[in-house]
């Protein structure tokens, strides 16, 4: 099936892509939600197959080819994020954010997904990813997050809003550098929610989110308490109004 794959890529990616079912089938033994695969098949080698046929996929600078195979490639990141070596599944993360700008709704969910799972990944009981790994990446993260939450179908993507409370709890202090982009699109993202929610973990996340940069905008300029009231009071009073009549 690999072999027809890479002799005619654009006409057998679907040979590819029963391939990589194939294998996350026949190599997970044990799994959790939480985890992923926790437990492999010792017969399969999940690493190789991961350096020769996940990684190439992700790697290739176009975002939008062959989206289900694109997809299937980070599930595998995904499913096997626990049991891979740390560093490995580290290389494929900026190549998840450049995929962030798919025009695929299930790739580029499927990435903001992979995202928040190996930054919560941990190592003999310890976070394996802290804020000197984050912050660098924060930027592009937080522009092609924010990116995904304007494209048409996505306005309300939980999977998206849930990375960005990750990043933003990760990275601490350092949001400051990022506040004048971030701050602004969770207000509208706010003023949004308010005359349509759809999603209710999306709102979950976003206050979550609006909860951390408060308080570390808050905690790092002068006079930001106020502002924050000017520009989130009225929307929260209007929260109450549409609640109270329903």
């Amino acid at each position: 099936m690999l072999a027809t794959y890479a002799e005619k890529p654009s006409e057998c990616w679907r040979n590819k892509v029963a391939a990589i079912y194939l294998v996350t089938t026949l190599s997970a033994k044990g799994q959790t939600a939480r985890h992923g695969t926790t437990k492999v098949n010792e017969l399969v080698n999940v690493f190789e197959f991961y350096q020769g046929h996940i990684l190439p996929e992700l790697q290739n600078p176009d975002v939008n080819h062959l989206p289900i195979l694109k997809a299937e490639a980070i599930k595998y990141v995904i499913s096997f994020r626990s049991v891979l070596p740390f560093e490995a599944v580290k290389v494929c993360v900026p190549d998840l954010i450049r995929i962030l700008t798919s025009d695929s709704a299930v790739v580029h969910t499927y990435a903001a997904d992979a995202i928040n799972k190996v930054f919560v990944l941990k190592v003999g009981g310890v976070a394996a990813v802290g804020r000197g790994d984050v912050s660098p990446l924060a930027g592009t993260l937080f522009a092609n997050l924010l990116g995904v939450l304007a494209k048409e179908g996505s306005a309300q993507n939980e999977y998206v809003m849930k990375t960005i409370a990750a990043v933003t709890g990760i990275i601490e202090s350092d949001l400051m550098q990022h506040a004048g982009l971030v701050v602004p699109q969770l207000v509208l993202k706010l003023q949004h929610v308010v005359k349509n929610t759809v999603k209710p973990h999306f709102v979950h996340h976003l206050f979550e989110t609006l909860s951390l940069v408060i308080k570390t905008v808050c905690g790092s300029v002068d006079g930001a308490v106020g502002e924050f009231d000017r520009n989130l009071f009225p929307i929260f009073q209007e929260i109450y109004r549409v609640n109270w009549k329903a």
